[in-house]
């Protein structure tokens, strides 16, 4: 990975830090739902999981290990994880499909310095963990 590169997933971490560090995460309102489906399902109880949240059971199931853990937070620090890997993902598509490395840096920045994108990953919010999968997925197919 190119050194701009380097300086974009570090620009955008501190992004990330600032932002965390200022206003927190988002945990309410949608959040609340879906960290209160998967302590349910820790206690055995699966009927809001495939009754109400069949679509983000994949969220829900991602959340598990995080709410066992008494830490809904740590999913926050996956999030981002997962969309540095995204964006990473992003720019080697952009690349194959232009066949130019500096489309595919410049398609890693704009990733990484789109706000929404910023404050989804700071969310417990299904659409950070949705979005960096299908840009995942779409990059191995």
């Amino acid at each position: 990975m190119s050194r701009i590169r380097w300086y974009a997933v570090a620009l955008f971490i501190a992004a990330l830090a600032v932002l965390w560090a200022s206003r927190g995460i988002h945990d309410d309102k949608e959040a609340l739902k879906y960290v209160g489906c998967a302590q349910d399902l820790l206690r055995g109880d699966a009927r809001d999981l495939i009754g109400s949240y069949k679509a983000y059971a994949g969220y829900v199931l991602f959340l598990v290990p995080f709410v066992a853990l008494g830490m809904p937070w740590l999913a926050v620090v996956a999030q981002a994880v997962l969309a540095v890997l995204a964006a990473i993902a992003l720019a080697r598509l952009v690349e194959r499909i232009s066949g130019s490395t500096r489309s595919g840096t410049v398609a890693l920045i704009i990733c990484f310095f789109c706000y929404p994108f910023q404050e989804w990953v700071l969310a417990l919010y299904t659409e950070s963990f949705f979005a960096s999968i299908a840009v995942l997925f779409l990059e191995r197919v």
